[in-house]
């Protein structure tokens, strides 16, 4: 890893330093969280902050920020997006300086209870070409601003934000495989000896029950046959269930998605947005992503059918639960009449074989929001 050249010895002592900090982190927040400390204090700025892009590249799965008290964070509420000075760091995949924020005509200005900043110094987060999010520090406590030094310092850090990024990244895929494998081995341990052992004691038992008196030791005997029978299809249900799972290696509920939308977006003018946060190697039961596919499929269908949307954006969400929301700017619903389709009742069946909890609403007079919240049913 180069790490420029940076003048001062002491400071690029303590770079050092710093990214070996960083290796001995236990978890990537915790990593993250020391990037833009370290950062922020050797480059003697009074903010720092970190974000990292979800998959799509088209919002924030990660912000992280210093200087920031939690009560001052909490007031601002809205995280930057990719527009604005962000944004070029992003797009055009280079630094960032500037000597007032504020004077810059590429800012779009600070959002409500945000700090007003002065100086201001961006490197994007960038891996094998493509950019992982962005690293950057606001004004100099020394009221300066910030130099070439400064931009070498804050560089060094980014390319270890991107190789511990992609480090974690690695990791999910390999856990989520490793994950895969140890359910396809319970299945087969299941099937090739706990199975199999019980289906030879009860073959046994029933050989011998026919000459065993008293009576109520012979019913005891069939009692514990039928019940070791019991055991055997309850198993057999569990191996089922594993290799469902398994079934799902490769399954991405976004991909699926965009595949919706691309039929949807050939020959039309329908602006179609697509978020989504939180763990994307999550394995669900494959009815549940069975569901989940055609209820998204049936709103966005309705919206462009029916409702005549000029702009729908569908968002997912991974947490304890998966929720899915589809949002548009088209006619709506009304609800209080009786519609003759099958679609709004097809998706509150939908809704109701997982014990999901779907809600619909009007939004603004003009447009409808679905949200639909089911959990995972992982095993």
């Amino acid at each position: 890893m180069s790490y420029g050249n940076i003048s001062d010895p002491a400071e690029l002592h303590a770079l050092i330093d710093s990214i070996l900090t960083l290796v001995g982190e236990p978890d990537l927040t915790s990593a993250l969280k020391q990037v833009v400390k370290s950062a922020t204090e050797l480059a003697g700025a009074r903010y720092g902050a970190l974000g990292v892009l979800n998959e799509a590249k088209n919002e924030l799965s990660d912000f992280i920020t210093y200087g920031l008290t939690d009560e001052q964070v909490n007031a601002i509420r809205k995280l930057p997006t990719r527009h604005g000075i962000l944004g070029v760091m992003i797009t055009e995949l280079k630094p960032v300086r500037i000597s007032n924020i504020v004077d810059d005509n590429r800012s779009t200005g600070f959002p409500k209870n945000h700090p007003i900043m002065n100086s201001f110094l961006g490197v994007p987060i960038v891996l094998a070409g493509s950019a992982f999010g962005n690293l950057y520090l606001a004004d100099k406590i020394d009221g300066g601003d910030f130099d070439e030094d400064d931009e070498k310092l804050l560089e060094a850090f980014s390319k270890a934000t991107g190789v511990i990024l992609e480090k974690a990244r690695l990791h999910d895929r390999i856990k989520r495989l490793s994950l895969i494998e140890d359910r396809e081995r319970i299945a087969r341990s299941l099937h090739d000896n706990v199975i199999q052992r019980l289906f030879a004691i009860g073959i046994k038992m029933q050989a011998k029950t026919s000459k065993i008196e008293p009576e109520s030791v012979r019913d005891l005997f069939e009692d514990s046959v039928n019940e070791i029978d019991v055991v055997i299809h309850d198993i057999r249900k569990t191996i089922f269930a594993i290799d469902q799972q398994s079934l799902l290696t490769g399954r991405d509920l976004l991909n699926e998605i965009d595949k919706i939308i691309e039929d949807f977006e050939k020959g039309s003018s329908i602006n179609f947005t697509v978020t989504h946060s939180g763990n994307l190697n999550r394995i669900m039961d494959s009815s549940i992503f069975d569901h989940l596919v055609c209820i998204a499929r049936e709103v966005i269908t309705n919206a462009v059918k029916h409702a005549f949307a000029e702009n729908i954006n569908v968002g997912v969400m991974f947490s304890d639960l998966i929720e899915l929301s589809v949002t548009d700017d088209g006619t709506g619903f009304d609800f209080e009449r009786e519609y003759s389709g099958n679609g709004l009742k097809n998706i509150k069946s939908r809704a109701s074989l997982t014990d999901g909890d779907l809600t619909i609403n009007k939004l603004n007079g003009k447009g409808t929001g679905i949200v639909f919240k089911v959990a995972a049913n992982e095993f």
